[in-house]
């Protein structure tokens, strides 16, 4: 049998391909700087192919911009709340969001020890 052809463009079943290079590039970019990071190296620790990258964020450029976004979305939410009712447990609330968002990287806790 032949290899079956494929067919270039939108992916044709549901898959994680997006969250996955979101949380890679979270992982890559915490441990290294921007300019070490390829985005091959991000589509590797994703498991997926470096032209899903392309696809859903357009360049790395795209990607980063993605994932800094999805990482402060809580905690811009946070602020927020935090400005209609500044209290004590506000900022308290606000630091937990801040780590439990960064704590889905592995790297984080290693970076935080420090």
């Amino acid at each position: 049998m032949g290899q079956e052809s494929r067919r270039v463009g939108r992916p044709t079943e549901h898959t994680d391909a997006r969250q996955l290079l979101v949380s890679a590039a979270r992982g890559l970019f915490i441990s290294q700087s921007y300019e070490k990071v390829s985005t091959r190296k991000i589509a590797q620790e994703a498991g997926v192919n470096v032209a899903m990258i392309r696809y859903y964020f357009g360049s790395k450029e795209g990607l980063f911009e993605t994932m800094v976004r999805e990482t402060i979305a809580p905690m811009k939410l946070q602020v927020q709340r935090l400005f209609k009712d500044v209290t004590h447990k506000n900022l308290v609330d606000l630091m937990r969001t801040y780590y439990q968002e960064m704590s889905k990287s592995p790297q984080f806790p290693r970076l935080v020890a420090r």
